[in-house]
């Protein structure tokens, strides 16, 4: 739509995410994904997430968010009680703001188990502070996989630090590249 409306028929998708409708749901175990819709559209889907009990595994397809449909996705991640897995696949590729919203928003949640298949194209600053406070205050995350750069070696310590705290974490899948810093201090 030209002047930025939401279609009716993406409305009446929404309107079926809200009342669990299976016809739209992915089968057990698929993941529902999320494409690349416009900030509108991102938010109108999150508001209906909202009230959704039956999603328990989101792709977010490595798509790029702004801040204010960041801010939608994450309130949902941080509410919902049946989201179990999300899979970032492909490059994360976001500013360190909202990196760092949607790590705090894995860190509150109470559901999510899973967080796979994470690429950052460089964890360093707020978004290593960010993750090693998710890893050491996470209250559900069981298993994680990381592919990334950390910038400096207080990064890397950061998220040691992290990791040493976390009592929920089972598994840590880490694809780093071999001309990346020494991540030993993170397989201790």
């Amino acid at each position: 739509d030209l002047n930025g409306a939401l279609s009716p028929a993406f409305l009446g998708f929404c309107d079926k995410v809200r009342k669990n409708d299976p016809s739209i749901l992915p089968e057990t175990g698929q993941s529902f994904r999320i494409r690349h819709l416009r900030e509108k559209e991102d938010i109108e889907l999150a508001d209906a997430l909202l009230e959704n009990t039956n999603v328990t595994y989101l792709d977010f397809e490595g798509k790029k968010y702004t801040k204010s449909s960041a801010e939608a996705i994450a309130k949902y991640v941080r509410s919902s009680k049946s989201l179990q897995r999300i899979d970032w696949n492909g490059e994360l590729g976001q500013c360190e703001e909202i990196i760092c919203c949607f790590l705090h928003a894995f860190q509150e949640s109470t559901s999510l188990k899973e967080l796979l298949r994470v690429n950052f194209p460089i964890i360093s600053g707020p978004s290593s502070l960010a993750l090693g406070n998710m890893l050491t205050n996470t209250q559900s995350l069981r298993s994680l996989g990381l592919t990334c750069l950390f910038g400096r070696s207080q990064d890397v310590a950061e998220i040691s630090s992290g990791l040493k705290k976390n009592t929920t974490l089972r598994e840590l899948i880490l694809e780093t590249s071999q001309a990346a810093m020494n991540i030993s201090p993170l397989l201790t």
